[in-house]
């Protein structure tokens, strides 16, 4: 039998899981949370095999997967959302969770999610499976790919995620995506320390002193080129106020 408890802020979604639930021998609903503090104590309590997570907790969410993969690493963390919003949810996948469920699929959609997921899988929709698997495979990868080296030339000028996708012909939510990847290769954790970096290596400001790694092999296209006295007026646009601010303000981490 497959053990599930869920953290939901909703007491009659529980209540419709746990109606779901009592339709199979195969699971038991051993607790229900309202919030991301009582979830813990009840993973740590019962060592459920799935946790379903309500998404609307936001970044709290994140850290839930994380606190309870921490916890009980025998427990599978699975995302239940209202829609799939992209960054957030591979941010969730990579942070250890196993599944992305959607709370309006059909109820022998929801356990079948819950079965794969029990028994070792990873549960996503047909919908965003290929882009996930696309971006894990990606996410191995040293250097950042050509697309994402023109995303980074545009945000080091100070370009929205809107204003780049218009520019390069995509959706924001793909420039978002690519944008996480290289938070991830370039080892940082917001635009500015991006931006930053790209500054640095460029050589548009000087080193920060710490060995940071390549984003492209050397003589590459991004090496090689030049900037241009319009890259270099918004470069310098970005990077004066930036080197004039204290360095709590330099070394901000926010997304």
């Amino acid at each position: 039998m497959i053990t599930i408890c869920v953290c939901e802020s909703q007491p009659i979604l529980i209540e419709g899981l746990k109606a779901v639930l009592d339709t199979s021998k195969a699971f038991r609903l051993v607790g229900a949370a309202t919030n991301p503090l009582e979830a813990i104590s009840l993973v740590t309590e019962h060592t459920p095999a799935v946790c379903l997570l309500d998404s609307n907790f936001g970044d709290a969410a994140l850290q839930l997967v994380e606190e309870i993969k921490r916890r009980s690493p025998e427990t599978k963390p699975v995302l239940w959302v209202d829609d799939i919003v992209g960054v957030e949810s591979f941010r969730t996948l990579k942070a250890g969770g196993r599944g992305i469920l959607k709370k309006t699929l059909p109820a022998a959609t929801i356990l079948e999610c819950l079965w794969a997921v029990g028994h070792g899988n990873i549960w996503i929709e047909n919908s965003i499976s290929r882009q996930f698997v696309g971006f894990l495979s990606k996410s191995s990868d040293r250097y950042l790919t050509e697309r994402e080296q023109e995303i980074l030339q545009l945000i080091m000028r100070s370009k929205t995620n809107r204003e780049i996708a218009v520019t390069l012909c995509i959706s924001v939510s793909t420039v978002k995506l690519h944008v996480l990847h290289m938070f991830e290769k370039a080892g940082v954790r917001s635009r500015l320390q991006l931006a930053l970096y790209g500054l640095r290596w460029r050589g548009v400001l000087p080193s920060a002193g710490e060995d940071d790694p390549p984003l492209a092999p050397a003589g590459s296209e991004m090496t090689r080129k030049p900037v241009s006295w319009r890259d270099a007026a918004a470069l310098a646009t970005l990077a004066w106020p930036i080197a004039a601010a204290p360095a709590s303000l330099q070394s901000g981490s926010s997304a």
